[in-house]
């Protein structure tokens, strides 16, 4: 009787489950020949309608190029054609497909329907049935921008550190494409992706990413980098900054409290940003009397702040890479709150028809890329004996 009550509850829960588990059947990939690259997260399946539903990143091992918005649930797949897929349906080159991606998102990872993928691209696909593998005999190749010029709307601090000195050369070198750097504070760089003046671009200013994604502005987003702001002033010290303990918050205090001049960018950068929100993070509206807005790039700022004998939030790349002009000394760093993340966006093509966004992609790609984060990391080294950027991008899907 025990037994049979026992057999009765396990048949209870296994009608209780989604479909979707009891009929999805892990699968194989493979392209070429070769098994699938894939992150331990993002694995292939058979959907409980029959369909095989595989990774956004395996596209890329297909020839084709891929950007996910998690903001918006918007995948986007070129090759040749331009598909945009939601969970809403699918469009090719604007017009609704009669092939549906069929997106879905599990763990955060974004799938689509390989037999879609193929019938929109021309690929095609074999099943083995014995490894349960779709197979993928012939890949396609890889897009490459015809236009080699792009613009990249970026923070003064990668233009001022010296960083795009360093890489673009090397991006030139190996891809043909020249990319022309306009330097504005990441609001102002985000601005231009908004208003479709810019082809990728390379910010610090996290808020404002994630708003300009929520709004469809770029296609894709990548952190790539980090290093870190901190608080100069005179070598004096007349707010005793120093004493504040490596501490931001108390930093801002002790700067307010003896009525100490301080110069902010004042310019919507990442920088100006992160220093407005200390400000309400400690709870104190600056004085007006000793506060400065300076409305201009990083260098500028901090020339201002050494003439005016005051205290400013730098990033320390560019900090570093200009001490010979500055007698400015660092009195407040190591703080979580100054941690300074950079990321990269590729513009929506959709914003007008000069996007040049198979560049922009190429440029998202290298800098993502072994060489382009170890090239990161180099910078800096022999100069400083340290990086003045940390590579840290990880693939996000």
């Amino acid at each position: 009787m025990k037994k049979s009550i026992s057999l009765v509850l396990v048949l209870l829960v296994i009608l209780a489950m989604p479909a979707a588990i009891l009929a999805e059947t892990p699968i194989n990939l493979s392209a070429q020949g070769a098994a699938a690259v894939l992150s331990a997260q993002a694995q292939p399946y058979l959907s409980d309608q029959g369909d095989s539903m595989v990774p956004l990143s395996f596209l890329d091992q297909l020839g084709i190029r891929t950007g996910w918005n998690a903001q918006t649930g918007t995948a986007v797949l070129i090759n040749g054609k331009i598909a945009v897929a939601t969970a809403a349906g699918t469009t090719v080159d604007g017009s609704s497909s009669t092939y549906d991606l069929s997106l879905v998102v599990r763990g955060g990872i974004p799938y689509v329907k390989i037999r879609s993928v193929a019938n929109i691209f021309g690929l095609s696909l074999e099943w083995n049935g014995s490894t349960k593998t779709v197979q993928v005999p012939q890949i396609l190749p890889v897009p490459m921008a015809s236009n080699k010029e792009l613009i990249l709307a970026t923070t003064t601090s990668t233009q001022d550190s010296g960083l795009l000195d360093f890489l673009l050369p090397e991006f030139e070198k190996d891809t043909g494409i020249l990319a022309k750097p306009i330097s504005v504070g990441s609001g102002a760089a985000i601005k231009m992706g908004t208003d479709g003046e810019a082809d990728v671009l390379l910010v610090h200013s996290r808020v404002q990413e994630l708003e300009a994604m929520s709004a469809g502005d770029a296609i894709s987003r990548n952190e790539l980098m980090y290093n870190d702001f901190i608080i100069v002033g005179p070598e004096s010290d007349p707010a005793g900054v120093k004493s504040a303990g490596n501490k931001a918050l108390d930093a801002f205090k002790a700067i307010h409290d003896k009525g100490a001049v301080f110069v902010s960018r004042g310019d919507k950068s990442g920088t100006d940003t992160l220093e407005k929100s200390l400000w309400t993070e400690a709870g104190i509206t600056p004085d007006a009397s000793t506060y400065l807005e300076a409305a201009t790039g990083m260098l500028a700022t901090l020339t201002i702040a050494e003439q005016r004998e005051g205290y400013t939030v730098t990033d320390r790349a560019t900090y570093l890479k200009n001490l010979d002009k500055l007698s400015l000394v660092i009195l407040c760093e190591g703080d979580s709150l100054l941690l300074n993340q950079y990321s990269v966006m590729v513009v929506n093509p959709d914003k007008n028809d000069k996007i040049n966004y198979l560049a922009a992609m190429q440029f998202s790609d290298w800098m993502l890329s072994e060489k382009g984060q170890a090239l990161i990391n180099d910078y800096g080294v022999s100069e400083y004996g340290k990086p003045l950027f940390f590579a840290n991008y990880k693939p996000a899907y």
